[in-house]
């Protein structure tokens, strides 16, 4: 006489309409079809910007926008810029939305003029995931005037007020007390060291900045928190 445990079938099993899968494999096929989908997003760029959910932009985004959109980029290369008669930097849009946040936050963009392609991806995701709820304010920093079409394409895709400021000059370079030319020995002394960024002056000074001036601009005066988008 023995005994013995009856174990569940793992297998297929049959009803009057024919063979069926268990469920726990249907769960495991979508388990496998997300994994695929998000290795596919972090490995192929054409594949992520196809099948980025932020496409599916919501309406107020463009909501001021006209019908005739394909005229848009033609808009923005005329000399006829809206920002052409604007009276400052501060440029709140017809279709940006007051502030739901609780927090007296806002994004600090450090970014140039010919990033803007790689910006507006960032900002779009931003909104998509997160701002569209809240509509925290942004602050675009550069060490050089921002153009009018980069004003005018990212004050276009986010939800809330906008802001664009030039860094100081003391801000963002070295002062002239530093010994340049033992400086540019050290640099170049990194470059042959393979040390990265090892000769960029610009990336120091973005590192200097980023250190401790970047609160001291009179745009970041009135926020008590930031976070800051690359």
């Amino acid at each position: 006489m023995g005994f013995g445990l009856s174990l569940p079938r793992l297998g297929y099993y049959h009803s009057a309409g024919g063979f069926h899968l268990p469920v726990r494999y249907y769960f495991l096929v979508l388990c496998s079809l997300l994994f695929l989908h998000i290795f596919l997003s972090s490995i192929h760029e054409d594949y992520q910007r196809a099948t980025d959910l932020s496409r599916i932009t919501p309406g107020w985004i463009y909501s001021h926008q006209s019908s005739n959109s394909s005229t848009h980029s033609h808009s923005l290369a005329s000399s006829g810029s809206s920002w052409s008669s604007l009276d400052g930097d501060h440029y709140p849009r017809e279709g940006h939305l007051p502030q739901t946040g609780l927090a007296n936050a806002t994004f600090v963009i450090l970014v140039r003029n010919h990033e803007l392609p790689a910006i507006i991806k960032s900002l779009k995701q931003m909104e998509y995931s997160f701002n569209h709820q809240y509509h925290y304010p942004y602050v675009f920093l550069n060490d050089e005037p921002f153009t009018d079409e980069f004003k005018e394409w990212t004050s276009n895709v986010v939800s809330s007020k906008v802001e664009y400021g030039v860094i100081p000059h003391d801000h963002w370079y070295q002062p002239d007390h530093i010994d340049e030319d033992k400086a540019r020995a050290n640099r170049e002394a990194m470059v042959r060291n393979g040390v990265i960024y090892g000769g960029s002056v610009s990336y120091r000074n973005m590192c200097r900045f980023n250190s401790g001036f970047f609160f001291r601009h009179n745009l970041l005066q009135k926020y008590r928190y930031y976070w800051r988008v690359e």
